[in-house]
């Protein structure tokens, strides 16, 4: 199985910066890659969907488009931790459904350090999206995960 590949938007149409993305931006934020567990990105999403909507079948779309050009990256989705600490996908709930429909075991997203490391709970193996994703289109980020 060849790895899917990812980029951050850097070059694309969305900003340089998550701050000008996710809402609580702290001056001095790391932005990274954060690792999460299916288990628990399906856990955010199904929370997410219920209060603001199904997206699912866009998420078919990127599915079919992902299968039908090899050379076709996907970006990551963005995730925010709202004042009472719980995890919400600020910028792509269909990215995020397309991932758990692909059935890996793990997900990565854009959020900032203090997002990441605050929910350890959430955390999947650095090792395993090392062998299902391809970062090289993504800005150098620190990836935050289990090892």
């Amino acid at each position: 199985m060849s790895k899917l590949n990812c980029t951050d938007g850097e070059s694309g149409i969305y900003p340089n910066s998550l701050s000008s993305v996710l809402p609580g931006h702290i001056e001095g934020d790391t932005e990274v890659v954060m690792v999460m567990s299916l288990a628990m990105a399906k856990r955010v999403l199904d929370s997410q969907i219920r209060k603001e909507g199904d997206l699912w079948p866009t998420s078919q779309l990127l599915l079919r488009r992902a299968q039908a050009n090899p050379g076709w990256r996907l970006e990551l989705p963005r995730l925010e931790m709202r004042p009472d600490g719980s995890l919400r996908f600020e910028d792509g709930r269909h990215r995020v459904a397309h991932f758990c429909e692909m059935g890996n075991s793990v997900i990565p997203f854009l959020t900032y350090e203090r997002v990441a490391k605050s929910h350890p709970n959430c955390w999947g193996s650095i090792a395993l999206a090392n062998s299902l994703y391809d970062f090289s289109a993504c800005h150098p980020r620190p990836l935050i995960g289990s090892p």
